[in-house]
């Protein structure tokens, strides 16, 4: 059976970059690259290793994870573009009497 088929038959289709749990451990990992039927694994000392389809599940930590990441982008995108939005000029009388100072009259 193929990787595809394998990951989209189960619960949840796997992908590069998601945080997934290893089934035996429950050691959290997170996907680097998908190789036939096997994924490249980052664990969270550093080291990298194979691990089969079957044997990763997907995390609910690592889902929870995603949507914040998700919201806080959003938030970002928001304000900054709430900034431009509500950015106007300093009124023309401040900018008299700040000239004014900077010459001392």
């Amino acid at each position: 059976m193929s990787t595809n088929l394998l990951a989209t038959q189960g619960e949840h289709h796997m992908k590069q970059g998601q945080i997934v749990v290893e089934r035996l451990t429950g050691t959290h990992v997170l996907l680097l690259e998908q190789v036939n039927d096997e994924w490249i694994c980052r664990f969270g000392d550093g080291r990298q290793e194979n691990r089969r389809v079957f044997e990763l599940a997907p995390s609910a930590f690592g889902r929870v994870a995603e949507l914040i990441a998700q919201a806080a982008g959003e938030l970002s995108n928001f304000f900054g573009q709430l900034g431009a939005r509500l950015a106007v000029p300093p009124p023309q009388l401040l900018q008299t009497v700040r000239g004014q100072r900077r010459h001392g009259t």
